[in-house]
């Protein structure tokens, strides 16, 4: 068995469908279903049933499934190594992020870093803050950005503090905000539960959710179209022209702020790729 081996169970594991699987490792559906025979034959186990929802993977299967993200960190780690030991600091770095960074903060970021590092190449995958953790402490990615509470299992940096406001077209009067239609969108639990301890500070009355959108940016444009107000964090709205910007604050007259967080595994800055790019980051404001 060779590295592509690996990444077929790896990636059949994660969706389960014969198709969906060939896609993403831009291989014949027929060219997939011969290499799992063959790795089938190997190990003389059978791997997976097929059934007419997708695949199901045998305890033998799950065994080789679970394997196969180990050994193929293995084989990342090695190639970042011997890259490590030449001058050139080159390779593939991973990264997750949240969409926030993703849309908002990581383009620009990226590109100070390529001009910076043209030789290292950078695969971005967006996730949910709960989710980057995982991605991080299980060595999926190099560095992930999210905002997640305190942690001591990995390494962490603060890389911005945004404050949060009421983003609207017209102006809105704070004190009496409950009577304005509201735009609610889908965000990662600590500043969501950050948002609705401070409507709950300020208002006996819940908030009349006019729409629901599935992400911050669907969220703006809606609010750009007059359509309700918002609370977001100011970074995502200063370049949009037009939008009013309101601040709010705690019990105690401070700004209320949503962090966001670099985290990395100490192991991972023995690899210069990772290396270099963290530290041009701690020195850097995003």
């Amino acid at each position: 068995m060779d590295e592509r081996d690996w990444l077929i169970i790896k990636t059949l594991y994660k969706y389960k469908n014969i198709t969906r699987t060939a896609e993403e490792l831009f291989i014949t559906q027929p060219a997939l279903t011969s290499r799992l025979k063959y790795i089938e034959a190997l190990f003389g186990v059978q791997i997976v049933n097929r059934t007419t929802k997708g695949v199901q993977f045998t305890v033998q299967g799950a065994y080789l499934a679970d394997k196969s993200r180990e050994l193929l960190n293995d084989f990342i780690e090695i190639k970042h190594q011997v890259l490590s030991l030449s001058a050139k600091t080159e390779g593939t770095l991973n990264i997750a992020a949240s969409s926030y960074i993703t849309n908002y903060r990581l383009p620009k970021l990226l590109k100070a870093f390529k001009k910076a590092y043209p030789h290292i190449d950078i695969n971005v995958s967006t996730a949910w803050s709960k989710d980057i953790f995982g991605y991080v402490f299980n060595r999926d990615v190099h560095v992930g950005f999210a905002s997640v509470a305190d942690i001591d299992t990995v390494e962490r940096s603060l890389i911005c503090e945004e404050e949060l406001c009421v983003a609207s077209m017209q102006e809105v009067d704070l004190h009496e905000l409950y009577q304005y239609p509201r735009i609610s969108y889908q965000s990662n639990y600590l500043l969501r539960s950050r948002i609705d301890r401070w409507w709950r500070e300020n208002y006996k009355q819940a908030p009349q959710t006019a729409l629901s959108v599935d992400s911050l940016s669907n969220c703006l444009e809606m609010v750009r179209a007059g359509l309700g107000f918002a609370i977001i964090p100011d970074g995502a709205a200063k370049d949009f022209e037009g939008i009013k910007l309101r601040y709010i604050y705690d019990q105690q007259g401070e700004p209320i702020k949503f962090k966001v967080w670099m985290l990395y595994n100490k192991d991972v800055m023995t690899l210069n790729i990772a290396k270099v790019f963290i530290e041009f980051l701690q020195n850097k404001i995003l």
